[in-house]
């Protein structure tokens, strides 16, 4: 995680209630509740490349990137081909 921020806004100590367990179950809880109404999202390094295809494979090409968790970020059309820039999470081995 990065940009993390917490402020405990109000709490109190009770001799009975209170131990250290109950707070920290208390603070598990709210990061739970926390990151769940942010939307977290995972951060991945992109590969980036250009790629040029004839018109008649642009779909299928365009699948392939998608299938591969790839982004579109840019196409121009030229020439009967198409320029593409996408990027692409690293792969796995």
């Amino acid at each position: 995680m990065v940009d993390l921020k917490a402020v405990l806004y109000d709490g109190s100590y009770h001799d009975v209630d209170s131990s250290g367990m109950s707070f920290e179950i208390a603070s598990i809880q709210a990061l739970k509740q926390g990151l769940g109404d942010a939307g977290p999202v995972l951060l991945e390094p992109v590969v980036k490349l250009a790629i040029t295809v004839p018109d008649a494979y642009t779909g299928e090409v365009i699948s392939d990137i998608n299938g591969k968790r790839g982004r579109i970020l840019g196409m121009n059309p030229e020439m009967g081909l198409l320029s593409s820039k996408p990027g692409f999470p690293p792969c796995r081995g």
